[in-house]
Parts: C-alpha cells; sequence; structure tokens
C-alpha cells in the first residue's frame, strides 16, 4: 500500500488560544420571537389590569402578587380563585365530553365498519351467483342445437 497524497500537498499549521474581539455595527427594529393572543373562554370584562407591559411573566404565575403587597382584598382574591376553580371544571368537564364522543364515533365507525363488510360479502356472493348462473362454452367448437322458443 501506497499513501494517495504528497506530503507536498497536505498543509499545517499550529492553532493558538486568545480572546477575539470583534464589533459588528447593526441598526433594525427588534421584534419579539413570538406574540400570543390569550383570549378568555368565558363572556368577561377587564376589571382590573394586574400586570404592566414589560414585567417578567413566568409560566403559571398567578395575579396573587396584588394581594401580597396590599392592592387587592382577600374577597376579591377569593372570587377569583373560585372562578379559577369553575373555569378548571368546566375544563374538566368538556374534556371528558370530547373523550365520550370520540369514543361514541370509534364505535360507530366499527359499526359501519362490519356493515360494509357485510355488504360486501353480500355482493361478492350474488356475484359468484350470477356467474354460475351464466352458461359459457367450456371449449372451442359449433353450436349445433338450442331448446325452442329461446333464440337470440
Amino acid at each position: 500500500m501506497r499513501p494517495s497524497l504528497d506530503r507536498d500537498q497536505i498543509r499545517t499549521a499550529r492553532v493558538g488560544w486568545g480572546v477575539v474581539q470583534s464589533t459588528i455595527t447593526a441598526s433594525g427594529t427588534v421584534v419579539p420571537e413570538f406574540e400570543q393572543v390569550i383570549a378568555s373562554p368565558i363572556d368577561s370584562r377587564v376589571m382590573a389590569i394586574r400586570q404592566r407591559p414589560g414585567a417578567m411573566l413566568t409560566v403559571g404565575q398567578p395575579d396573587r402578587q396584588l394581594f401580597d403587597v396590599g392592592a387587592t382584598s382577600k374577597n376579591a382574591l377569593r372570587e377569583s380563585e373560585l372562578s379559577e376553580e369553575r373555569a378548571e371544571l368546566e375544563l374538566q368537564k368538556l374534556d371528558k365530553d370530547v373523550a365520550n364522543i370520540r369514543e361514541r364515533t370509534q364505535t360507530q365507525m366499527e359499526g359501519l365498519a362490519l356493515e360494509m363488510s357485510i355488504l360486501a360479502k353480500e355482493r361478492d356472493e350474488a356475484q359468484r351467483r350470477l356467474e354460475r348462473a351464466r352458461i359459457r362454452a367450456d371449449r372451442d367448437g359449433v353450436l349445433t342445437w338450442v331448446v325452442r322458443g329461446l333464440r337470440p
């Protein structure tokens, strides 16, 4: 075996480690990565604004902070929590309804598939009977006799 490249065709160099400094100048508009409109699933109206634009939010963050800083009453907080619990129960009920409808639909689809299978078998059986009722020549030859009254 011989190498397919000559040593003169290969380049080598030392790699040095260090800080790379560069500056990039740019202009433009900063846009959010994504935007989302959150709509209430029930008829409602805005009673209070609990966060201001630019506030940092975390996943699942309630507006309980207003109560903690004394900006809302304990009754308003409890009413809000009860509304949230009612909405959660309604959501669970709707989820169960959707599951029941899916199950019913699946059962209906299985019934229709069975019915289609039965009808296809009946059609195939009728086709077989029709084929057996037709008389066909089983070999090449000459027709020599026909029953009277049934001429073509």
